[in-house]
C-alpha cells in the first residue's frame, strides 16, 4: 500500500514528465473562459493562455460581479474550458494531442524506472546477477517498448490529422466550427 506521500510524489513526477513534453513540443495550454447568466447566456467571454489567467484572475472576477450588479436578481457564473495549442494553432484535436503528450510521458516514465532499476542493482552488487535472466528488468523493458510503439501510432495519427487539416484549409474549405469572412 502507498503513503500518501508517495502517491503525491508520483502525481507531481508525472505532471514534471508531462510539462516536458509539451514544452519540447511547443504545447501551449490556453483556457477559455465564459461568464454566464442563468448557465445559459452568454455575457462574457476570455481566451488566454494559462499563465495570463492566472495572473489576470482579479480581472475575471471583477467582471463577474460587475455583471452580478447589473443583474441582481440572476445567477452570474464562469465556465472554464482547458485546451491546447501547437504552436499558437488551435487544430479542434485534443483528444489526439492528450494522447500523444500522454504516451510520451510514460515513455519518459520507463526510462526513468529502467534506469533506477539499474542503479539500484549495481548498488546491490550481488555476484550472481545476470540481467539477461532478470524478470522485472525484461518486463520493465517490455513496457518500454510497449509504450514506444504507443508513442509511434500517436504520432502518426496526429501528423495525419494535421496534413488532413492543411489539406482542407488551403483548398478553401471550412473546417468544424469556423465561419468563412468575405
Amino acid at each position: 500500500m502507498h503513503s500518501n506521500t508517495e502517491l503525491v510524489h508520483k502525481y507531481l513526477q508525472e505532471a514534471k514528465e508531462i510539462a516536458k513534453v509539451e514544452k519540447s513540443l511547443s504545447i501551449e495550454r490556453w483556457v477559455k473562459i465564459t461568464i454566464y447568466k442563468d448557465c445559459n447566456d452568454v455575457l462574457h467571454q476570455y481566451d488566454l493562455p494559462r499563465n495570463m489567467q492566472e495572473r489576470w484572475e482579479w480581472v475575471i472576477f471583477w467582471r463577474r460581479a460587475k455583471f452580478q450588479c447589473l443583474y441582481p436578481r440572476n445567477q452570474i457564473t464562469l465556465g472554464f474550458s482547458h485546451y491546447r495549442k501547437v504552436m499558437g494553432v488551435t487544430l479542434k484535436m485534443q483528444d489526439d494531442i492528450n494522447t500523444f503528450v500522454a504516451a510520451k510521458a510514460q515513455v519518459t516514465r520507463q526510462e526513468r524506472l529502467l534506469k533506477e532499476y539499474v542503479e539500484f542493482r549495481r548498488k546491490d552488487r550481488d555476484l550472481f546477477y545476470d540481467i539477461k535472466k532478470d524478470f522485472k528488468f525484461q518486463k520493465i523493458k517490455q513496457k518500454l517498448s510497449e509504450k514506444k510503439d504507443q508513442v509511434e501510432k500517436a504520432e502518426a495519427r496526429l501528423i495525419n490529422k494535421v496534413l488532413e487539416w492543411k489539406k482542407n484549409n488551403e483548398n478553401g474549405k471550412i473546417t468544424i466550427g469556423e465561419t468563412k469572412k468575405d
